[in-house]
């Protein structure tokens, strides 16, 4: 679970890593995967950080 926002952060780069590392996978169908998989996540983490701002704002709760 996510709990920080250097937590966040590190996710984030790695989401970004891994978006790189798409672009050598040769098939086509599999890179279009796995790009759509890593915006998923990306979604995600984005949630996760609104919710993480809004825990911060309101005292940590």
């Amino acid at each position: 679970m996510i709990d920080t926002i250097d937590q966040l952060s590190e996710a984030r780069d790695l989401i970004e890593a891994a978006l790189m590392a798409v672009e050598a996978v040769t098939d086509k169908h599999q890179r279009n995967a796995l790009a759509r998989l890593l915006g998923t996540i990306a979604e995600r983490l984005t949630d996760v950080g609104a919710k993480l701002d809004a825990r911060l704002e309101g005292g940590g709760k």
